[in-house]
């Protein structure tokens, strides 16, 4: 049996019409990606108003020490608001950048970022 040879074509495309909605307007697929290590967020034009848009992923990582009986009562609260966990925690940490946004703006005064 021979090795299958998919260079000059994509098996998907067999399976797709062009009635599909498989194509994406041209504002749409105006995406700039970018390299993990440049830290700059994924840039991509918005569909309506044609202006760029910056959409910052969560992509970084953090490992959290908590007490069981924390985890499990932050697990029931995020099951009675129809989340998850992670957002859940996601939230209550950008409430507290929110209220502490003159402390951000103090910070990156002192240290000039």
């Amino acid at each position: 049996m021979s090795k299958k040879d998919f260079k000059d074509i994509n098996p998907v495309m067999q399976f797709l019409s062009p009635g599909t909605g498989a194509e994406q307007p041209q504002e749409v697929r105006e995406v700039y990606t970018h390299n993990a290590q440049d830290k700059q967020p994924t840039q991509y034009t918005h569909p309506t108003h044609n202006k760029p848009m910056k959409v910052e992923t969560k992509s970084k990582r953090l490992n959290l020490l908590i007490q069981p009986s924390l985890f499990e009562d932050i697990s029931k609260i995020a099951t009675m608001k129809q989340t998850s966990v992670n957002d859940l925690i996601n939230t209550l940490l950008s409430d507290c950048k929110e209220n502490n946004i003159e402390l951000v703006k103090s910070y990156n005064k002192v240290f000039k970022k």
